[in-house]
């Protein structure tokens, strides 16, 4: 599908001025009760997409004011993901806009890409769209979205080349959404190679996407092989070895820890493991605080924190050292 920020051939004027017409007979409709939710609160996504009437493939043909708050939308259709929309070339869609526009959401623009998670308007040839991220979806989701739509928990052989295929954001909804025993046993590798990727491909791979492969690899490890335990081990243990920089990577760190000692404790019988939990700004880095009362009891936790993954490494160090010391 080829971006074009406006195509005359297929919208002439004529087509304008009946947009313009309908422009004006929505207005009343919808300004009478049905504005787009603006609540970002988290919505599953598995939700949004058996919540929506349509979900649409295309591209933003024509944008137009309806009100100061929103804007009519004419989406070129270029596939049809769920919905009564066959042999549809194009559907109408009232959206956030004009000053409805905030932090997170900067409105979509004619020539934009991707795909709509749209609602039906009561009694009317057109649809709405909240601004919530979830309701827009990169082109690279289309095929996670077949599967959810189909009603697939567990992608199998195809997890590898989805995950390789799609950016960070539908990375994260096929992690979320269709990656079961089957689809975690054949992305392995990937999964171990992100978690334990080094922090120059952190903007590559993604903060969430790194945690939710580390989430992964541990429920792998029940699943099998048996030396998975300590393939995951190796990976987690690159990850413990750094120094978090950031919230993000604070973040990272402590779910590395959990799985890892959860690895540990089950599969390889470290029974010290995980004997207390760690939340991400307990591997922070100090600063300074004007409360000395609180930056005494951080300083305790980060201290319990660092302590915890100095033990949890230096115990794995003599276990990998078993394996590789030749019996005599």
């Amino acid at each position: 599908m080829t971006s074009r920020s406006s195509d005359t051939r297929a919208y002439p004027t004529a087509g304008r001025r009946r947009l313009s017409a309908l422009v004006a007979c929505l207005a009343l409709v919808f300004c009478c009760g049905q504005a787009a939710a603006s609540n970002f609160g988290p919505i599953p996504f598995g939700n949004a997409v058996r919540d929506a009437d349509v979900i649409v493939l295309g591209e933003v043909a024509v944008k137009e004011p309806l009100d100061p708050e929103h804007d009519v939308l004419v989406i070129k259709v270029g596939a049809m993901l769920k919905g009564d929309g066959a042999g549809k070339a194009a559907i109408r869609v009232v959206s956030p806009g004009g000053r409805r526009i905030v932090d997170g959401f900067d409105g979509f623009k004619e020539g934009q890409q991707g795909i709509w998670l749209v609602t039906k308007m009561k009694n009317r040839d057109a649809f709405t769209i909240t601004m919530h991220p979830v309701h827009f979806q990169p082109a690279t989701a289309r095929r996670i979205i077949e599967l959810v739509v189909a009603g697939t928990a567990d992608a199998g052989q195809e997890m590898p080349q989805i995950l390789r295929e799609a950016d960070g954001l539908a990375r994260q909804v096929a992690l979320d959404e269709i990656c079961g025993p089957a689809g975690r046993a054949a992305a392995l590798p990937l999964l171990l190679e992100w978690a334990a990727a080094p922090r120059e491909r952190d903007a590559e791979i993604g903060t969430n996407v790194r945690v939710l492969a580390i989430h992964h690899i541990a429920k792998a490890c029940d699943e099998g092989p048996a030396d998975l335990p300590r393939r995951a081990l190796a990976a987690l243990d690159r990850v413990l070895a750094r120094e978090p920089e950031k919230t993000e990577s604070a973040w990272v760190i402590a779910e590395a820890y959990a799985a890892a000692g959860t690895i540990a404790k089950k599969h390889l019988g470290y029974a010290e493991a995980g004997a207390e939990r760690f939340q991400a700004n307990d591997f922070y880095p100090l600063v300074p605080q004007s409360n000395p009362e609180a930056l005494r009891a951080a300083a305790l936790r980060h201290g319990r924190a660092v302590a915890a993954v100095k033990a949890l490494r230096g115990w794995w160090a003599t276990k990998a050292a078993e394996q590789t010391t030749p019996d005599k």
